[in-house]
């Protein structure tokens, strides 16, 4: 199985072939290089975090002539990569942000 292969199966969603190569490229892989937990795990998953953005960015509908194409699942994907994100220590630009203020108050 390749890079390209395990993140096809990781993500069970149809994206064009280019795609998945360069979200791997982005993460420092080979999409034809044989796929070894060991070492592509952490790769393959960050690759996966930031095709499930690609993925949450595109049109939620499509509808062409008597075709139509509706995703309904995007919180539950954003969770997903949520976690992946979580696991290997990387900031989550989605996430919620804590208010904080420094400084002295006025009163």
């Amino acid at each position: 199985m390749t890079n390209l292969q395990a993140l096809q199966a990781k993500l069970n969603r149809s994206l064009p072939a280019l795609t998945l190569e360069l979200a791997l490229l982005e993460a420092g892989l080979d999409a034809s290089a044989e796929y070894v937990v060991a070492d592509n795990i952490k790769p393959v998953e960050i690759a996966l975090a930031g095709l499930i953005l690609t993925i949450a960015s595109a049109p939620k509908s499509v509808k062409e002539l008597d075709y139509q194409v509706t995703e309904h699942e995007m919180e539950g994907l954003l969770k997903i990569r949520s976690i992946i994100l979580k696991r290997y220590g990387l900031p989550d630009e989605l996430a919620p942000q804590e208010n904080t203020v420094d400084g002295a108050s006025p009163w």
